[in-house]
C-alpha cells in the first residue's frame, strides 16, 4: 500500500528544478536547404527515369534534356555535364558534348565552359507560370 501523506508541508523553493529535468528539450527546426518549387496551373505529365533506359521511346538531346531539368531544379541552377549526368540519360560519355549543342541550338539550354573542366548547362525551358 501506498505511504500516508506525514502531514509536512514540502518547501519547493528549497529545490532547484530545472526545465530540462521534467520538459524533454525539442529539437531544433531545422530550415529547408532549398525552398520548394512553385506551383503551376499548366498540365505536366512526369517522365519515370525508368522510361529513359527505353532509348527508343526517347531521342538522346531529348533524354538529356530530361536529366538537366531535373537537376537543375526547373532551370535554377547550372549543371556540370559530367560523365555521371551523361551516364543518367544513357548517352555515351563522348556524345555528351554533341548533345548539349544540339540543345543548345534548339534553345532549350545555355552551355558555356569554365577553363578545361566539363561543360556547363542551363536549362532555359522554364514552365509557364
Amino acid at each position: 500500500m501506498a505511504d500516508k501523506p506525514s502531514g509536512e508541508v514540502i518547501n519547493w523553493d528549497d529545490y532547484s528544478i530545472h526545465p530540462s529535468m521534467y520538459a524533454p528539450e525539442r529539437p531544433e527546426k531545422r530550415s529547408r536547404k532549398r525552398e520548394r518549387l512553385p506551383l503551376s496551373d499548366e498540365p505536366f505529365t512526369r517522365v519515370f527515369h525508368s522510361w529513359l533506359a527505353n532509348h527508343r521511346l526517347f531521342p538522346p538531346h531529348i533524354r538529356l534534356l530530361i536529366v538537366l531539368v531535373l537537376l537543375s531544379r526547373e532551370g535554377r541552377e547550372p549543371v556540370r555535364l559530367t560523365a555521371e549526368v551523361a551516364g543518367e540519360a544513357g548517352i555515351p560519355n563522348r556524345d555528351k558534348s554533341r548533345y548539349a549543342r544540339d540543345l543548345e541550338r534548339l534553345g532549350a539550354v545555355h552551355v558555356w565552359r569554365e577553363g578545361q573542366r566539363a561543360l556547363v548547362l542551363t536549362v532555359l525551358l522554364v514552365a509557364p507560370k
